[in-house]
């Protein structure tokens, strides 16, 4: 049993870093690149929105 849960500790890296960078390659694939620069232009609150304004 220790060896098992010794084993996957070890790989369990593997999924999670290859997940990691799937989602950093699916935000940041060149097709991608209209949406993310709208919803970059959004302001976060009303007063920054107020401040970009004046």
């Amino acid at each position: 049993m220790s060896n098992f849960v010794h084993t996957l500790l070890t790989w369990s890296v593997l999924p999670v870093g290859l997940v990691f960078l799937l989602v950093v390659a699916a935000q940041y694939w060149p097709g991608r690149k209209a949406a993310n620069e709208r919803h970059r232009l959004i302001p976060l609150n009303e007063e920054t929105a107020r401040a970009d304004q004046d």
